[in-house]
């Protein structure tokens, strides 16, 4: 159901606006409303649609581009290292590096 907002709506809405992770004791400080009533009517815009997510915007800390990479220990229940299992592995373009191991661990595959 849409529902207009009311006055009060809209300040919560601007604030939030301006700061998404605003605490609801500082919400409430500056729209003259108790932190239990703000937290309950931003609960009924997240309910009604008005409010549809929450969002970042990356800053220079960490670029968009950087990537994470992952090192995956493989165990074989089979025991195989067969060269159709690392052949495969390598095909997959996420998998930069694939190694055969000795020990308890098969296959050392490092993803990006």
């Amino acid at each position: 159901m849409k529902r207009i907002l009311d006055p009060l709506d809209e300040r919560i809405m601007a604030e939030l606006t301006r700061n998404a992770r605003a605490a609801h004791a500082e919400l409430a400080a500056k729209v003259n409303l108790s932190r239990n009533a703000v937290r309950q009517r931003i609960e009924r815009l997240e309910r009604d649609g008005a409010i549809q997510g929450y969002t970042i915007r990356v800053g220079e800390g960490r670029g968009a581009d950087t990537r994470i990479n992952a090192l995956i220990f493989v165990y074989r229940y089979d025991r195989m290292r067969g060269a159709e299992v690392l052949q495969a592995l390598r095909a997959m373009p996420e998998i930069v590096q694939c190694e055969v191991l000795s020990g308890e661990f098969d296959v050392l595959v490092r993803v990006s």
